[in-house]
Protein backbone atom coordinates (compact mmCIF):
# COMPACT_ATOMS: atom_id res chain seq x y z
CA UNK A 1 0.00 0.00 0.00
CA UNK A 2 1.23 3.86 -0.63
CA UNK A 3 -1.12 5.55 1.52
CA UNK A 4 -2.32 5.29 5.47
CA UNK A 5 -5.03 8.05 5.96
CA UNK A 6 -6.27 7.76 9.65
CA UNK A 7 -3.66 8.30 12.39
CA UNK A 8 -3.38 10.02 15.68
CA UNK A 9 -0.46 11.87 17.29
CA UNK A 10 -0.50 13.34 20.78
CA UNK A 11 -3.00 15.87 19.42
CA UNK A 12 -5.66 13.15 20.33
CA UNK A 13 -6.78 12.54 24.08
CA UNK A 14 -6.07 8.75 23.88
CA UNK A 15 -2.88 9.40 21.43
CA UNK A 16 0.75 9.34 22.67
CA UNK A 17 3.18 9.92 19.65
CA UNK A 18 4.90 12.75 18.17
CA UNK A 19 3.29 13.46 14.20
CA UNK A 20 7.12 13.86 13.13
CA UNK A 21 7.55 9.99 14.35
CA UNK A 22 4.43 8.70 12.85
CA UNK A 23 5.64 10.68 9.43
CA UNK A 24 9.35 8.91 10.00
CA UNK A 25 7.72 5.36 10.54
CA UNK A 26 5.61 5.63 7.23
CA UNK A 27 8.69 6.99 5.39
CA UNK A 28 10.65 4.18 6.65
CA UNK A 29 7.81 1.41 5.43
CA UNK A 30 7.78 2.95 2.21
CA UNK A 31 4.61 4.58 2.03
CA UNK A 32 4.00 8.10 -0.25
CA UNK A 33 0.85 9.53 2.06
CA UNK A 34 -0.02 9.64 4.94
CA UNK A 35 -2.82 11.64 6.80
CA UNK A 36 -2.76 12.87 10.44
CA UNK A 37 -6.47 12.92 11.47
CA UNK A 38 -6.33 13.60 15.21
CA UNK A 39 -9.75 13.53 16.89
CA UNK A 40 -12.33 16.50 16.91
CA UNK A 41 -15.29 15.05 18.96
CA UNK A 42 -16.86 17.79 20.26
CA UNK A 43 -19.54 18.03 22.97
CA UNK A 44 -19.58 14.61 23.72
CA UNK A 45 -20.98 13.67 26.79
CA UNK A 46 -17.62 12.03 28.12
CA UNK A 47 -15.27 15.72 27.12
CA UNK A 48 -13.57 13.24 25.08
CA UNK A 49 -12.71 16.31 22.87
CA UNK A 50 -9.38 16.40 21.07
CA UNK A 51 -8.76 19.30 19.10
CA UNK A 52 -11.32 22.21 19.58
CA UNK A 53 -11.55 26.13 18.30
CA UNK A 54 -8.76 26.88 21.22
CA UNK A 55 -6.30 24.74 19.78
CA UNK A 56 -7.25 24.30 15.99
CA UNK A 57 -4.52 26.63 15.08
CA UNK A 58 -1.68 25.35 16.69
CA UNK A 59 -2.37 21.70 15.66
CA UNK A 60 -2.54 22.69 11.86
CA UNK A 61 0.39 24.82 12.21
CA UNK A 62 2.78 21.95 13.33
CA UNK A 63 1.54 19.92 10.50
CA UNK A 64 2.39 22.30 7.88
CA UNK A 65 5.58 22.92 9.04
CA UNK A 66 5.88 19.18 9.11
CA UNK A 67 4.24 18.90 5.80
CA UNK A 68 6.80 21.67 4.10
CA UNK A 69 9.80 19.53 5.86
CA UNK A 70 9.19 16.17 4.58
CA UNK A 71 7.65 17.60 1.31
CA UNK A 72 10.81 15.50 -1.06
CA UNK A 73 10.11 12.66 1.21
CA UNK A 74 5.64 11.73 1.54
CA UNK A 75 2.78 14.08 1.38
CA UNK A 76 1.66 14.74 4.51
CA UNK A 77 -1.75 15.64 4.67
CA UNK A 78 -3.09 17.95 7.37
CA UNK A 79 -6.01 15.68 8.70
CA UNK A 80 -8.95 15.55 11.45
CA UNK A 81 -11.50 12.80 12.32
CA UNK A 82 -14.33 14.48 13.22
CA UNK A 83 -16.69 12.60 15.85
CA UNK A 84 -20.15 13.25 14.85
CA UNK A 85 -22.94 13.92 16.88
CA UNK A 86 -26.13 16.40 16.41
CA UNK A 87 -25.41 18.46 18.92
CA UNK A 88 -21.58 19.65 17.45
CA UNK A 89 -22.72 20.21 14.08
CA UNK A 90 -22.55 23.51 14.30
CA UNK A 91 -19.43 23.67 16.17
CA UNK A 92 -17.25 20.95 13.25
CA UNK A 93 -18.34 23.37 10.68
CA UNK A 94 -16.61 26.17 12.24
CA UNK A 95 -13.91 24.04 12.93
CA UNK A 96 -13.52 22.97 8.89
CA UNK A 97 -14.21 26.34 7.34
CA UNK A 98 -10.48 26.95 6.15
CA UNK A 99 -8.52 25.57 3.45
CA UNK A 100 -6.72 23.12 6.34
CA UNK A 101 -7.57 20.68 7.62
CA UNK A 102 -7.14 19.69 3.88
CA UNK A 103 -8.69 16.06 4.98
CA UNK A 104 -11.85 15.36 7.04
CA UNK A 105 -12.89 11.72 8.07
CA UNK A 106 -16.21 11.77 9.39
CA UNK A 107 -16.99 8.84 11.65
CA UNK A 108 -19.77 7.93 14.36
CA UNK A 109 -18.47 7.07 17.64
CA UNK A 110 -21.49 8.06 19.97
CA UNK A 111 -25.11 6.61 19.52
CA UNK A 112 -27.68 8.71 21.34
CA UNK A 113 -25.37 9.87 23.66
CA UNK A 114 -23.52 6.91 24.47
CA UNK A 115 -20.20 5.75 23.22
CA UNK A 116 -20.30 2.70 21.35
CA UNK A 117 -16.66 1.47 22.92
CA UNK A 118 -18.39 0.97 26.56
CA UNK A 119 -20.26 -2.29 27.09
CA UNK A 120 -22.66 -0.16 28.84
CA UNK A 121 -23.72 0.95 25.32
CA UNK A 122 -25.58 -2.38 24.58
CA UNK A 123 -27.53 -2.66 28.31
CA UNK A 124 -30.90 -3.54 27.36
CA UNK A 125 -30.28 -3.45 23.69
CA UNK A 126 -30.66 -6.70 21.41
CA UNK A 127 -28.51 -6.64 17.89
CA UNK A 128 -30.93 -5.31 15.89
CA UNK A 129 -31.58 -2.47 18.20
CA UNK A 130 -28.50 -1.28 18.61
CA UNK A 131 -27.03 -1.67 14.72
CA UNK A 132 -30.22 -0.03 13.62
CA UNK A 133 -29.53 2.63 15.62
CA UNK A 134 -25.38 3.15 14.78
CA UNK A 135 -26.67 2.61 11.03
CA UNK A 136 -29.05 5.24 11.69
CA UNK A 137 -26.57 7.73 13.21
CA UNK A 138 -24.11 6.83 10.14
CA UNK A 139 -26.76 7.85 7.95
CA UNK A 140 -27.76 11.17 9.76
CA UNK A 141 -24.05 11.96 9.76
CA UNK A 142 -23.58 12.08 6.36
CA UNK A 143 -25.69 14.87 6.12
CA UNK A 144 -24.16 17.06 8.10
CA UNK A 145 -23.66 20.22 6.77
CA UNK A 146 -19.91 20.82 7.66
CA UNK A 147 -17.59 19.19 4.47
CA UNK A 148 -16.12 16.05 4.70
CA UNK A 149 -13.96 13.55 2.22
CA UNK A 150 -14.01 10.16 3.82
CA UNK A 151 -16.38 7.99 5.95
CA UNK A 152 -14.35 6.22 8.98
CA UNK A 153 -14.52 2.95 10.14
CA UNK A 154 -18.30 2.06 9.03
CA UNK A 155 -18.94 -1.16 11.69
CA UNK A 156 -17.07 1.10 14.78
CA UNK A 157 -20.06 -0.71 16.61
CA UNK A 158 -18.44 -4.53 15.39
CA UNK A 159 -15.75 -3.86 17.81
CA UNK A 160 -17.00 -3.97 21.33
CA UNK A 161 -20.64 -5.37 20.24
CA UNK A 162 -21.34 -8.48 22.94
CA UNK A 163 -23.52 -10.37 20.61
CA UNK A 164 -23.05 -13.79 19.23
CA UNK A 165 -22.88 -12.81 15.35
CA UNK A 166 -21.17 -9.20 16.00
CA UNK A 167 -20.66 -8.67 11.87
CA UNK A 168 -22.87 -6.31 10.48
CA UNK A 169 -24.67 -7.95 7.73
CA UNK A 170 -26.35 -7.09 4.45
CA UNK A 171 -29.37 -9.91 5.01
CA UNK A 172 -30.24 -8.19 8.28
CA UNK A 173 -29.51 -4.31 7.66
CA UNK A 174 -30.11 -4.36 4.27
CA UNK A 175 -32.28 -1.43 3.25
CA UNK A 176 -30.29 0.88 5.36
CA UNK A 177 -26.62 -0.17 4.17
CA UNK A 178 -28.18 0.63 0.62
CA UNK A 179 -29.09 3.96 1.58
CA UNK A 180 -25.74 5.08 3.55
CA UNK A 181 -23.66 3.47 0.33
CA UNK A 182 -25.98 4.88 -1.98
CA UNK A 183 -25.30 8.61 -0.16
CA UNK A 184 -21.68 7.83 -0.22
CA UNK A 185 -21.45 7.36 -4.01
CA UNK A 186 -23.80 10.36 -4.56
CA UNK A 187 -21.79 12.80 -2.60
CA UNK A 188 -18.52 11.55 -3.92
CA UNK A 189 -17.01 10.71 -0.29
CA UNK A 190 -13.94 8.29 0.43
CA UNK A 191 -15.35 4.75 1.77
CA UNK A 192 -12.06 4.27 4.48
CA UNK A 193 -10.84 0.39 4.56
CA UNK A 194 -10.31 0.47 8.51
CA UNK A 195 -8.04 -2.16 9.90
CA UNK A 196 -8.07 -1.26 13.48
CA UNK A 197 -10.36 -4.40 14.04
CA UNK A 198 -9.44 -5.51 17.32
CA UNK A 199 -12.54 -7.42 18.88
CA UNK A 200 -14.37 -7.30 15.40
CA UNK A 201 -15.30 -10.57 13.44
CA UNK A 202 -13.60 -9.15 10.20
CA UNK A 203 -10.34 -8.35 8.70
CA UNK A 204 -11.15 -4.50 8.15
CA UNK A 205 -13.73 -2.25 9.26
CA UNK A 206 -16.27 -2.33 6.71
CA UNK A 207 -16.13 -6.02 6.59
CA UNK A 208 -15.26 -7.72 2.56
CA UNK A 209 -19.20 -8.30 2.20
CA UNK A 210 -19.67 -4.90 2.83
CA UNK A 211 -16.98 -3.62 0.56
CA UNK A 212 -18.51 -6.28 -1.87
CA UNK A 213 -21.82 -4.56 -1.66
CA UNK A 214 -20.48 -1.11 -2.49
CA UNK A 215 -18.46 -2.58 -5.49
CA UNK A 216 -21.41 -3.76 -7.01
CA UNK A 217 -23.24 -0.40 -6.15
CA UNK A 218 -20.79 1.49 -8.21
CA UNK A 219 -18.90 2.67 -5.58
CA UNK A 220 -15.29 3.05 -6.17
CA UNK A 221 -13.50 5.36 -3.93
CA UNK A 222 -11.31 3.85 -0.80
CA UNK A 223 -8.64 4.35 1.10
CA UNK A 224 -6.89 2.36 3.84
CA UNK A 225 -6.43 3.53 7.27
CA UNK A 226 -4.70 1.82 10.27
CA UNK A 227 -6.17 4.29 12.79
CA UNK A 228 -3.42 3.90 14.36
CA UNK A 229 -2.59 5.55 17.87
CA UNK A 230 1.21 4.10 17.93
CA UNK A 231 4.05 4.43 15.01
CA UNK A 232 4.21 0.36 15.21
CA UNK A 233 0.58 0.19 13.87
CA UNK A 234 1.42 2.53 10.94
CA UNK A 235 0.23 0.67 8.21
CA UNK A 236 -0.86 -2.43 10.27
CA UNK A 237 -2.44 -5.78 8.21
CA UNK A 238 -2.02 -3.45 4.77
CA UNK A 239 -1.23 -6.62 2.84
CA UNK A 240 -4.23 -8.56 3.97
CA UNK A 241 -6.36 -5.58 3.01
CA UNK A 242 -4.84 -4.76 -0.35
CA UNK A 243 -5.15 -8.71 -1.15
CA UNK A 244 -9.16 -8.94 -0.02
CA UNK A 245 -9.52 -4.84 -2.23
CA UNK A 246 -7.86 -6.64 -5.25
CA UNK A 247 -10.00 -9.81 -5.41
CA UNK A 248 -12.86 -7.55 -4.91
CA UNK A 249 -11.88 -5.86 -8.15
CA UNK A 250 -11.17 -2.11 -6.65
CA UNK A 251 -7.26 -1.02 -8.47
CA UNK A 252 -6.62 2.43 -6.67
CA UNK A 253 -6.44 4.45 -3.07
CA UNK A 254 -8.30 7.75 -3.25
CA UNK A 255 -6.58 10.36 -1.29
CA UNK A 256 -6.49 14.19 -0.51
CA UNK A 257 -3.62 15.94 -2.36
CA UNK A 258 -2.98 19.90 -2.65
CA UNK A 259 -6.49 20.02 -2.28
CA UNK A 260 -8.08 17.22 -5.00
CA UNK A 261 -8.90 13.85 -5.02
CA UNK A 262 -6.22 11.81 -6.15
CA UNK A 263 -5.99 8.24 -7.34
CA UNK A 264 -2.92 5.64 -6.10
CA UNK A 265 -2.94 2.51 -8.16
CA UNK A 266 -2.29 -0.34 -6.09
Amino acid sequence: MTADCHTHSLFSPDGTEEPRDLIETAIKQGLTHIAITDHADLMTPDNFTGIDGGNIDRYIDTLLALKEEYKNKIYVCVGLEIGYTPQSEQAAKELVSGIYPEYVVNSVHYVRGSDCYAKEHFADLDKAEAYGQYLEAVRQSLNCPYRFDAVGHLGYIERFAPYENARITFREFSEQITDIFETIIRKGAILEANTSVSGAPSASLPSEELFKIYYDMGGRKITTSSDAHLRIDIGRKFAQTEAMLKKIGFEYLTVKQNGEQRQLKF
